[in-house]
């Protein structure tokens, strides 16, 4: 189940935004199996369809009784605690950014110390 939602977190583009408009208005699915289907959390499946002008109250969306009783009972916890392996690209550029300021930290030290050791030879 780790790739369940594996598409959170990533761009909509049209193909799948005219898969998400038709499976709810033609095919009349609901919120959580089309969050199965685009593997995406249905409470992005609701962000969409509201921003699509499909809904306009969260209420409003097709299955949001059950989705609202599982969210309640802790069952989407597990996927905003732990992400998946899947990182957006967003994530890997603050996790790099994170890196370098270790490595820079680091490099400063390792000068400090050659400093340190040239100018103990310059006085011997």
């Amino acid at each position: 189940m780790e790739n369940t939602y594996s598409n959170v977190g990533l761009a909509w583009t049209e193909v799948e935004d005219n898969k998400l408009i038709q499976s709810y208005v033609q095919d009349e699915m609901s919120i959580l199996d089309i969050s199965l289907e685009h593997k995406r959390l249905p409470g992005g499946i609701i962000a969409r369809l509201k921003y699509k002008g499909v809904i306009q109250d969260t209420r409003d969306a097709r299955g949001y009784e059950e989705y609202a009783k599982l969210r309640k009972s802790g069952f989407y916890d597990a996927y905003k605690k732990k992400p998946s392996q899947d990182h957006t690209l967003s994530d890997q550029v603050l996790q790099l950014q994170n890196e370098v300021k270790q490595l820079k930290g680091l490099l400063k030290d390792v000068v400090f110390e050659l400093f340190k050791l040239k100018h103990k030879v310059d006085t011997v």
